[in-house]
């Protein structure tokens, strides 16, 4: 009888020790998982729409691309490249001119500090700085191209600063919208006073890095899910019941 009871006594310990390291390497398992989607590095892809707020004369709209990384959760910088869609000017003293066809062009720097960032959404404050300039292709009474009355302004420097919130349709695509305040810091107060303006802004944004472990990872996507999903209706239902505890 003791024999027996000593072999029990043994597997019981031997049992409780297996599912206490099981648990123990399921968190592990766990944490490195969450910690990946939290502070890995990610390389990220912006593209953006902005549009002047209060128009000056012309509705300056913008077309950006970004592209760059996010670096600890609460870092997001990189270099940006954009471009204005058409709008006419008329020609001063240029009896040959009809119009111009006028386009902002730059390139320059952004960097993004996040606030708030999980599964479903973001909010930050996103600062550029450019080198910009515009073009003017003439255009006759007849509507056609007169190179030799082509223009370029000098390059000058435009900075922003705005806030953009996100939400993240899935793992690796998110759509945003944002506001902020533009500076020109033009020789041409002409242009000076077409470009610094407040603006709206709205795009989706791709998470490269994202997007190929969604297709060659996908139950540990799955997975990642399932853990925040999980860690957040756990913590709603504490919050319940710390304010309805008689419930």
């Amino acid at each position: 009888m003791k024999k027996f009871l000593g072999i029990l006594l043994l597997f019981i310990s031997v049992s409780g020790f297996g599912q206490s390291f099981g648990s123990t390497a399921d968190s592990i398992e766990e944490a490195r998982i969450m910690n990946e989607f939290y502070y890995k590095t990610k390389f990220q892809v912006r593209l953006a729409h902005e549009r002047t707020l209060l128009t000056k004369g012309v509705d300056v709209k913008i077309n950006a691309l970004r592209v760059g990384v996010q670096f600890k959760q609460r870092y997001k910088f990189g270099l940006q490249g954009f471009i204005s869609r058409i709008y006419r000017t008329e020609p001063i003293e240029v009896p040959e001119v009809s119009y111009y066809n006028t386009a902002i062009v730059g390139y320059g720097a952004y960097f993004e500090y996040v606030f708030i960032e999980n599964y479903r959404y973001y909010l930050g404050v996103p600062v550029t700085l450019s080198n910009a300039w515009v073009t003017g292709n003439a255009r006759d009474h007849s509507d056609e191209r007169i190179e030799q009355y082509d223009w370029i302004s000098n390059r000058f420097g435009v900075f922003s600063l705005g806030t953009s919130g996100g939400y993240s349709v899935n793992y690796w695509l998110s759509v945003f919208a944002g506001l902020g305040y533009r500076f020109s810091f033009s020789k041409d107060q002409s242009q000076n006073d077409l470009l610094t303006t407040p603006f709206y802004s709205f795009g989706i944004r791709v998470q490269l890095g994202h997007f190929i472990k969604t297709v060659f990872k996908h139950q540990e996507v799955n997975k990642m899910k399932a853990i925040y999903f999980r860690d957040k209706n756990t913590w709603r239902a504490k919050k319940f019941k710390s304010k309805h505890p008689n419930l």
